[in-house]
C-alpha cells in the first residue's frame, strides 16, 4: 500500500482552474461534479482528462491509496509489466471547479474504437475476429501469469487500433487485483469479455471466441483447461 507521503506527493500538477478544462474539445461523460473530457493540446497531442470532486471521503481513500485514480495508475503499471498493451502511465494532479478542489487524472488518447462499438456496427469480419480474439486471450493469459485478475475486462474497455490486424489495448484497469483462485478467475475474465453482449442481438464471429479461448488457455495443463471450460459451459446453461 502506498504511504501517506507518496499519496500526497502525486497531487502536484495543476491542470485547470475553471468548470471546463483548458483545451477541452468534448465532454465524454458527466456525473454530478465528476467528468471525463477529451483534450487537444497546442502541440497536437490528444489526451483524456478525468475529474473527481475532492470530497472528504475521497481524501480518506487517497491517504489509504485505494481511490479510483490511484487504482487506475497501479493497474496500468501492472498491465505494462505483464506485457499487455494499454495506455501510457496516467498523471495525477489537482484542479478547481469554482471553489471546489478536484482530483484529476490525465492519460494519452488511444486512437481506435471500443470493441463493443465495432461489434454493434457489425464491423468485424472473421479474419479480424480471429486476430482480436487471440490478442484478447493473450492479454487474459498474461494478466493471469503475472498473478493478477482483472474484474473490469469488458469489451467497452478494449480499444481496437486501426488496420486489419490492429493492436488491441486494455484500458481503465481499476479492477486489477491479485489473483487468489486461478481457475475461477481465468473463467471470470473470459466471461466478463462477453457480459455486455447479454440481451443484445449482436453478431459475434464464432472464430473470435474460439481464438480467445485457445489463447487464454494456451500451455495450461489439460485438467486446468477442462475446469475453466466446464465453468463456462455451466454458466451458459444457467
Amino acid at each position: 500500500m502506498y504511504s501517506v507521503r507518496e499519496n500526497l506527493q502525486t497531487l502536484v500538477n495543476p491542470i485547470s482552474m475553471s468548470l471546463t478544462p483548458r483545451h477541452a474539445t468534448q465532454c465524454l461523460k458527466e456525473q454530478g461534479r465528476n467528468s471525463v473530457w477529451l483534450l487537444e493540446l497546442p502541440n497536437g497531442s490528444i489526451q483524456v482528462l478525468k475529474q473527481w470532486s475532492l470530497t472528504p471521503w475521497l481524501a480518506v481513500k487517497l491517504l489509504l491509496g485505494i481511490s479510483q485514480p490511484q487504482r487506475q495508475c497501479r493497474g496500468t503499471r501492472r498491465l505494462k509489466r505483464a506485457g499487455v498493451p494499454t495506455s501510457n502511465m496516467p498523471r495525477l494532479g489537482l484542479s478547481r471547479c469554482g471553489l471546489i478542489p478536484q482530483l484529476t487524472l490525465t492519460v494519452s488518447y488511444i486512437e481506435g474504437t471500443p470493441c463493443l462499438e465495432l461489434l454493434q456496427q457489425n464491423a468485424i469480419d472473421d479474419d479480424k475476429a480471429i486476430h482480436i480474439g487471440r490478442q484478447l486471450g493473450q492479454a487474459v493469459r498474461r494478466i493471469a501469469d503475472a498473478g493478477f485478475f482483472n474484474r473490469d475486462i469488458k469489451l467497452s474497455n478494449v480499444i481496437i487500433g486501426l488496420g486489419q490486424r490492429p493492436e488491441v489495448f486494455i484500458i481503465d484497469p481499476v479492477g486489477l487485483r491479485r489473483s487468489r483462485d486461478k481457475v475461477k478467475e481465468r473463467d471470470r475474465m473470459i466471461e466478463r469479455l462477453g457480459c455486455e453482449l447479454v440481451g443484445q442481438s449482436i453478431k459475434v464471429p464464432r472464430a473470435g471466441w474460439l481464438g480467445l479461448l485457445l489463447a487464454a488457455l494456451k500451455e495450461e495443463p489439460p485438467m486446468f483447461r477442462r475446469a475453466v471450460i466446464g465453468r463456462l459451459r455451466a454458466r451458459r446453461r444457467s
